[in-house]
């Protein structure tokens, strides 16, 4: 196989474990709590809302896994809205 044939190739994600699996759903879980408990004193609007910003795109890209499973998937979604 020479090297363009190589790049064509398509990358196959392999699906996390189970324990991954947790880690991603506790970790995005926090993206959500954090959003939901509003703006911390001291934070100030412009950098409330680059956490904000970067906490829902998180959640969207886990929102985008598909090796999901038994999850709620719900307190994700609500705080995407």
């Amino acid at each position: 196989m020479d090297k363009r044939e190589i790049l064509q190739e398509p990358i196959k994600a392999r699906k996390p474990e189970a324990r991954e699996i947790e880690k991603h759903y506790t970790s995005a879980m926090d993206s959500a709590n954090l959003i939901n408990a509003g703006k911390p004193a001291g934070y100030t609007d412009e950098y409330w809302a680059d956490v904000v910003r970067r906490n829902k795109a998180h959640l969207e890209l886990m929102l985008s896994k598909d090796y999901w499973t038994t999850q709620d998937l719900t307190p994700f979604q609500n705080a995407v809205k």
